[in-house]
């Protein structure tokens, strides 16, 4: 932070500090400059946003929206048909422990501009509501702690945009229920580091390092 009034971390080494203070230069010609290192949206307590247009529109390449605690809430109410959250020009979107209702008037729960956004979700409660798609667009969307309690048998398919029912992979409109916590039946274990390929629930491929459900060998674990 002290590189902001430039103090601290000097060329060639970067910060955020210096990031965002050599940024300033172009904020009105080029804004997403000083943006591109990301916003953090902490919410504490209460939130609700209702809104005849798009309640939450974030223009940003990365996001994180994150709850303080366990009594952080997020309700978000459209009354028309636009999206209840939207993701413009944004790459990268995390739900970190966030507890959230999404209330739709036939517009789509989530949704997000372009083809490159990847979002994931991490320890989140978040109930959809709508007579639509509960999100579409996105490149991927990873579910890490925290899976599709209802309707059942649902997964998000990157290749069709939507949330599908993974058997017949026809896209899912309505209500979706997104929970907290491990999936019913699936055993928790941890699974050993090797060379296996393994993939998520979204069948994008991954490695050691993630975390959340993934399969491998045709079965179904828990990698911590």
């Amino acid at each position: 932070a002290m590189s902001y009034v430039g103090i601290g971390v000097v060329l060639p080494d970067s910060s955020l500090g210096r990031m965002l203070s050599e940024s300033q230069a172009y904020f009105f010609s080029a804004p997403w400059y000083a943006l591109s290192a990301g916003i953090t949206i902490v919410l504490i307590g209460e939130n609700s946003i209702k809104s005849d247009n798009c309640p939450l529109y974030i223009d940003a390449p990365k996001v994180t929206i994150k709850g303080y605690d366990e009594t952080a809430k997020l309700d978000i109410q459209s009354n028309t048909s636009y999206p209840g959250i939207f993701f413009s020009a944004v790459n990268t979107v995390n739900f970190n422990d966030v507890n959230a209702n999404i209330v739709t008037n036939g517009g789509i729960g989530l949704s997000c501009s372009g083809a490159s956004t990847n979002a994931t979700l991490t320890n989140c409660n978040i109930d959809i509501k709508t007579g639509n798609n509960a999100a579409k667009g996105f490149h991927s969307m990873v579910f890490s702690n925290c899976y599709i309690e209802t309707p059942k048998n649902a997964i998000y398919n990157p290749l069709k945009g939507s949330i599908v029912d993974k058997d017949d992979m026809s896209v899912v409109y309505g209500d979706v229920t997104i929970k907290a916590g491990i999936e019913e039946g699936i055993e928790s274990i941890t699974v050993d580091a090797d060379d296996a390929k393994r993939h998520n629930v979204q069948g994008v491929q991954v490695g050691n390092g993630f975390k959340g459900i993934v399969i491998k060998n045709g079965r179904k674990y828990v990698q911590k």
